[in-house]
């Protein structure tokens, strides 16, 4: 009787105990299966909402953009365009209470163009960044070797974001992924739709864990049909094109 008891314990315990570890999702296994499912994603429109209140010592700037992306790969090559009116304020005197920025985007697989609006002013730059840059709108596996080049990386449980089932990636960011953020974070937090592998919400943390800059990408529409003419960008004649190597640098508002 004893040893039917045991017994009996013993399978309860097998049929009870939770899943062994391998069977748990990893890094490695949410990366494939994002790398699959972005292998449907030809092209993709998105809009922009970026929302954020950086501290800078005793002043701070909040952000405001709205915009929208375009993305879409021509040949397997990616390509992108993006269009962003961003609205600054706080109490930085520079600003004089408040500023507003119009940027214009466009990678053409090779060279990515940037116009710059501000203060009746305008400021061209270029740049050739390479595959899975943290600013490119491409999803799959470029996303998550962008991603794991930030830093230490931790999946957390899934969530829902903006009625989307996401995977959710945070960031311990090391000395580049410092460098790559717009803000020094101690966490960055990616979300990244399990349907498209897509990015859909970015998060950058403070060390309180505070939220110092959000950002959301709504509205996505997969593979519509786009104009491949939507990628390309020529500077206007006679303007100066600030060469900004490989991206990494960050240019001064204006030069």
């Amino acid at each position: 009787m004893r040893k039917l008891l045991i017994a009996s314990l013993m399978a309860l315990a097998i049929l009870t105990a939770p899943a062994r570890s391998e069977d748990q999702p990893t890094i490695d296994s949410v990366a494939e299966e994002i790398a699959a499912v972005w292998e449907k994603v030809n092209a993709y429109t998105a809009t922009i909402a970026v929302n954020g209140n950086i501290p800078m010592g005793p002043l701070a700037v909040t952000t405001t953009a709205n915009g929208t992306v375009e993305y879409m790969a021509i040949e397997e090559t990616p390509h992108f365009r993006m269009e962003i009116v961003n609205k600054l304020g706080g109490n930085m005197p520079l600003l004089g209470g408040g500023m507003e920025q119009k940027v214009l985007t466009v990678f053409d697989g090779e060279v990515a163009y940037s116009e710059m609006e501000a203060m009746g002013r305008k400021q061209y730059s270029k740049a050739t960044p390479k595959s899975g840059d943290e600013k490119s709108p491409e999803g799959g596996k470029s996303l998550i070797e962008s991603i794991r080049k930030r830093g230490e990386v931790t999946l957390l449980p899934d969530e829902t974001v903006n009625g989307l089932d996401a995977y959710v990636f945070e960031v311990k960011p090391n000395n580049a992924g410092q460098q790559q953020g717009p803000v020094k974070a101690e966490l960055i937090r990616f979300y990244v739709d399990k349907s498209t592998g897509i990015q859909v919400r970015s998060i950058l943390l403070d060390d309180e864990g505070n939220a110092m800059l959000t950002t959301d990408y709504t509205d996505i529409k997969v593979n519509p049909e786009i104009d491949p003419k939507r990628f390309e960008y020529t500077p206007p004649p006679g303007v100066e094109v600030i060469d900004m190597g490989d991206g990494t640098k960050r240019p001064k508002l204006f030069q």
